[in-house]
């Protein structure tokens, strides 16, 4: 709990929480009209851009594995497994 921080850093990071203040003001009097077809196309794109950050981590997190089990020499027990998976 030593670093625990109330506002995130760096400092703009914390005016994402104005967004909803700012939605609410813009959106209270007009509703937005939305379509069916406007929310499902949305809802396809927010899934779709889920897993193309899914599968940019799982990226990172092997490469990161493989520079430290192969050029740092330390192990890497998720690489060891996935290696051992494509031998056979």
């Amino acid at each position: 709990m030593g670093n625990f921080r109330l506002l995130a850093h760096p400092w703009w990071e914390n005016l994402l929480l104005l967004v909803p203040l700012v939605a609410y003001f813009l959106f209270r009097r007009e509703k937005p009209q939305l379509t069916r077809h406007h929310l499902l196309t949305s809802a396809i794109f927010a899934l779709s851009f889920e897993r193309a950050l899914l599968r940019i981590e799982v990226t990172r997190s092997l490469v990161e594995e493989f520079l430290g089990k192969y050029l740092k020499a330390t192990s890497a027990p998720d690489l060891d497994l996935i290696v051992r998976v494509d031998k056979k």
